[in-house]
């Protein structure tokens, strides 16, 4: 039997002139329904792309891959990997992705890394630092500073007195007790001062903390105002007397004696008879 009429092309699908069947819409494009020639294709606007055949509308194309872009209409793949410095989230249309650019992406802002291909912003370790928008890769902090993660200037962040910071540090580290450190900014281990005699420090200071207490003596490195560590100093000896910030015990005076341990004054109530 002769068909009294012809039929619309269904969506998804091609129909050119003269054609006696359904052709399918090819990959990177997309055709409603009643698609004729092929100049009446539609493409999947860039940013999107589409490796399938068949379809009809562009929701149905695919956002760019997350670490890609998509330059052009009617990709049937993505361009290639977004630059160093930039992240591309989904449905970029630019290596360089903007304000501009159509789906989610940008450039890295200071305190942040990209490499090639990166789908969001990567922060910057600790230790490490990144000054300028854009970077590939972050920056070895400075001696003398500190840089926690997302440091986006190390001089934001100096080392405090009473501690040292090597390099790629993103902590301080405190001078340990029985030292102490009045300067800022320092980068090693051996700015860290030897408490005075007669002084206790513990750590992390950047000055001692105060005096030897009355009845012992601290002969220097001292951890505690009451020492116990021989070469820190300890209790006054019999013989001798401590007063309050004794850096060595001072023997009793002649024609007296001192019969205790931890005299803190001079007692001449003990004569020598």
């Amino acid at each position: 039997a002769r068909q009294s009429e012809c039929k619309e092309c269904n969506a998804g699908f091609l129909c050119p002139v003269g054609a006696s069947s359904q052709s399918p819409c090819k990959a990177g494009y997309y055709c409603p329904g009643g698609t004729g020639e092929s100049t009446n294709l539609l493409a999947c606007p860039a940013g999107t792309y589409s490796s399938e055949t068949d379809l009809s509308s562009d929701d149905q194309c695919t956002q760019c891959d997350g670490g890609h872009y998509c330059e052009e209409a009617g990709l049937t793949e993505p361009t290639g990997k977004c630059d160093p410095g930039y992240y591309c989230t989904s449905g970029v249309n630019s290596k360089t992705p903007s304000f501009t650019s159509t789906g989610t992406g940008g450039q890295c802002q200071a305190g942040y890394f990209c490499e090639e291909g990166e789908t969001t912003a990567q922060s910057c370790p600790g230790g490490t630092y990144s000054d300028t928008a854009g970077a590939s890769a972050c920056k070895p902090c400075v001696a003398g500073y500190v840089c926690p993660i997302r440091t986006a200037s190390y001089q934001e962040n100096p080392c405090d007195a009473g501690f040292y910071c090597e390099a790629e540090q993103s902590q301080q580290t405190p001078c340990p007790p029985g030292t102490y450190n009045p300067d800022t900014q320092s980068t090693e281990y051996d700015a860290c001062l030897s408490c005075d005699a007669g002084q206790w420090c513990s750590e992390g200071q950047s000055s001692p903390n105060g005096p030897c207490s009355e009845g012992y003596f601290c002969s220097g490195r001292s951890t505690s105002p009451t020492p116990e560590l021989i070469d820190e100093g300890g209790p006054c000896p019999a013989g001798s007397y401590c007063p309050e910030g004794s850096g060595s015990p001072t023997p009793c005076e002649p024609g007296f004696y001192c019969p205790n341990t931890m005299q803190a004054a001079h007692d001449k109530t003990h004569i020598c008879q």
